[in-house]
């Protein structure tokens, strides 16, 4: 197995982009194309990071819903007389 690690950084912001590509030994691939998947990776993280996704206006659909707390008692709760 081959491990290439790599780095870019993001200028417009100063964000470092670090990822590492793991192939198998004979992988055939040539530099241009190695290349060309560390730039796709670091633009789809780019993209990412400048556009992130819209927050879902409803919850999560495999969570369930948030428990409401318990109402609040009327009146403190009345321990028995003790007896002498």
């Amino acid at each position: 197995m081959l491990q290439i690690t790599f780095e870019k950084t993001l200028d417009s912001h100063g964000i470092v982009f670090r990822d590492a590509i793991v192939l198998p030994d004979d992988h055939g691939l040539t530099q241009d194309e190695i290349e060309a998947i560390k730039d796709q990776r670091f633009q789809a993280w780019a993209d990412a990071v400048l556009n992130p996704p819209e927050p879902e206006e409803s919850p999560h659909p495999l969570l369930p819903p948030p428990a409401e707390p318990p109402p609040e008692p009327s009146e403190p709760p009345q321990l028995p007389p003790l007896e002498a």
